[in-house]
């Protein structure tokens, strides 16, 4: 358990007042569990491998990404049209596979606050997901093996975690921000992945 909350180098909020590692569990409409994870920046990687090892194997890896600008001009017709992102999948992938993809870019991921990823099984509903903001969710029908593997790694429960969503104003909004100092962006991320069998699956509302 870290004792100081540690922000990703992507993510910029002005207020972590009462922010903290931790995780609560509600019930979805379609009856299965959504674990709401806050996870400090210096062990996403851990954190992430440890449940994602729980996740049936083989599963898919899932990367979203704000969609180009030269693309976005051509789609928002006005301002108050939303902006996208883009979903791509690589199918039949295995956990060593997972570990292999962590070990050349798990800061990447873990940094970066223009990318989402997660890994989930190709049965049933199990999937653990870093979102916006790196806030980690998992859902699952099999919620127990989850909570087995966060009280292993630290985390306590609580009946409502109190994220950095919370803390946001019109004055305060938080900030995501794609790393451009480093080797390995995003993007050329994508591309080397699309040699390992990632694809393009569809464009959504961001």
């Amino acid at each position: 358990m870290s004792s100081t909350f540690r922000l990703a180098r992507g993510v910029a909020v002005a207020d972590l007042s009462g922010i903290h590692e931790g995780y609560s569990v509600e019930a979805a409409p379609r009856g299965h569990a959504v674990f709401t994870v806050n996870v400090s920046a210096e062990r996403m990687r851990t954190v992430f491998e440890r449940l994602a090892s729980e996740v049936s194997d083989p599963g898919f890896l899932v990367l979203e990404v704000g969609t180009h600008e030269s693309v976005e001009k051509t789609l928002r017709k006005s301002s108050t049209d939303p902006f996208h992102k883009d979903v791509y999948y690589l199918d039949a992938l295995s956990h060593e596979g997972l570990r292999e993809i962590l070990d050349r870019h798990g800061d990447l991921l873990t940094h970066d606050g223009g990318i989402h990823f997660g890994f989930g099984g190709s049965g049933g509903i199990d999937e653990v997901y870093v979102g916006p903001y790196k806030i980690l969710h998992i859902y699952a029908n099999a919620p127990e093996k989850y909570v087995r593997a966060l009280q292993d790694l630290g985390f306590v429960g609580e009946p409502r975690l109190k994220t950095v969503w919370d803390n946001f104003t019109a004055e305060a909004p938080g900030k995501r921000m794609v790393l451009t100092d480093v080797k390995t962006t995003i993007w050329s991320l994508i591309e080397e992945l699309k040699t390992q069998g990632l694809y393009f699956a569809e464009r959504r509302d961001a």
